[in-house]
């Protein structure tokens, strides 16, 4: 008698199957890359905003909706409602982990045709005089996707870009709001600090 196997399971064990048989092996179609803002807002309140996902509606525009529960190990299975360029809502279920206090991981549970999956991380890091904030996501990429987006003969740098472009400006806006939410909880406590002092370059 065999165990049952969780859902999320299942996506993750055929994305390591369908990747295993990429020519070249996975590596060839993997692309990671990173964003990062700064801002002089507390490490507390930008992970309030990277935890507390109903305040996104609100901050992004791109977010329409987010229903999500979390489990007492900060573990939270997310329905997220996105906004494409033309304004289509597209349903993306997601799984994210809370760690360390300052790292939200996170998977997709499905992707573009362009992609087999995607990985994101959103990692808060408190230095000497500010907070950074990053985003950081690896996709792999999917050949027979690629041709059907981008045409026969596309190349992975092609590609690439691609994701970038897309991917990169949620991710980007994602970081200012974070950035914006925590700076305005900072003005909320001390209403007489100034903003040229959360001026970040």
């Amino acid at each position: 008698m065999g165990f049952p196997i969780d859902p999320v399971v299942r996506t993750i064990v055929a994305d390591l199957l369908t990747a295993a048989d990429l020519p070249g092996g996975p590596g060839a179609w993997l692309y990671t890359f990173e964003d990062s803002v700064r801002t002089h807002g507390r490490v507390a309140d930008v992970l309030e905003f990277l935890r507390k996902l109903e305040v996104w509606p609100e901050h992004l525009a791109h977010v329409h909706d987010v229903t999500y529960v979390e489990d007492e190990d900060g573990i939270q299975t997310v329905s997220t409602t996105v906004l494409a360029h033309d304004g289509t809502p597209h349903q993306i279920p997601s799984i994210r982990i809370c760690l360390d206090h300052a790292r939200v991981i996170y998977k997709p549970l499905t992707v573009p045709p362009i992609a087999h999956a995607h990985l994101g991380q959103w990692l808060v890091e408190q230095h000497a005089e500010y907070v950074t904030v990053s985003g950081r996501h690896t996709v792999a990429l999917d050949p027979a996707g690629m041709r059907r987006v981008l045409g026969d003969g596309a190349a992975v740098d092609r590609a690439s870009r691609h994701v970038r472009a897309a991917l990169g400006k949620h991710s980007l806006d994602t970081l200012d709001a974070a950035k914006s939410y925590a700076e305005s909880r900072l003005r909320a406590h001390d209403p007489a600090l100034s903003w040229e002092r959360l001026g970040t370059a």
